[in-house]
């Protein structure tokens, strides 16, 4: 709370959202996707609420059926290539004014 009072701050707090995954990704977070799904919302909610916070969702970039290498063998991390593919989404919140 400290750094959001200090009025020479003029950062932004990012948050991501959860990718869902396809119930038979075959992966141990098959059957999570509520509950991903639910955290999601509740950030965006955050983010709608609050002027220096902002909602990256990466569910689009994140779809393991598109994209398949942006997975690791698990079907849950990202690869180097799906590490990539969100710091993108993040990229123009670093650009600046």
């Amino acid at each position: 709370e400290a750094i959001r009072s200090d009025p020479a701050n003029d950062a932004t707090m990012v948050l991501m959202g959860y990718y869902t995954l396809p119930d038979d990704a075959g992966s141990d977070w098959d059957g999570c996707n509520d509950a991903m799904g639910e955290l999601s919302a509740r950030y965006q909610i955050v983010a709608d609420a609050a002027a220096d916070v902002e909602f990256v969702d990466p569910t689009a970039t994140m779809d393991i059926v598109a994209n398949p290498d942006f997975f690791m063998p698990d079907n849950v991390h990202p690869s180097t290539y799906g590490a990539d593919a969100m710091g993108d989404l993040f990229a123009p919140l670093f650009a600046g004014p």
